[in-house]
């Protein structure tokens, strides 16, 4: 089965309005794990763990480059990565679905019932019932 990868950045709990970074991204890819390891390993030649954080990657000339060595390597494969910028002032609506969704369900009405909806915000994971 393949398994396709999302990860978020951006995310600052409440501080929704931080003008110092306005924007939620959602990425993801469709690479399987050996291509995906044989990218990082080429990338990012020495760095280790389980995940790459921007932060530290970004912070130095060297990681500023190997991040751009993954820019060309997404750039060379468009119809296997995705992703979006979102304006965090519209993860405002969501706050306040993900809020009300578990109220209206105790009163008898699913609100994600049949439509195939899946939790955006981590805060709603353990809020409702996942529907296929």
């Amino acid at each position: 089965m393949r398994r396709i990868f999302f990860d978020e950045s951006g995310k600052t709990g409440t501080h929704l309005f931080d003008e110092a970074q306005p924007w939620f991204t959602l990425a993801s890819t469709d690479v399987d794990e050996a291509k995906a390891a044989e990218i990082v390993a080429r990338c990012f030649p020495g760095r280790q763990g389980t995940e790459l954080k921007s932060g530290p990657i970004l912070k130095g000339v060297r990681g500023r480059r190997q991040f751009l060595d993954l820019a060309r390597e997404v750039g060379a494969r468009p119809e296997r990565f995705c992703a979006a910028r979102i304006d965090k002032r519209f993860a405002v609506a969501w706050k306040m679905v993900d809020s009300l969704a578990p109220l209206l369900r105790a009163r008898g009405y699913d609100f994600h019932a049949g439509c195939g909806h899946h939790p955006i915000s981590p805060d709603s994971r353990n809020s409702r019932t996942r529907h296929p």
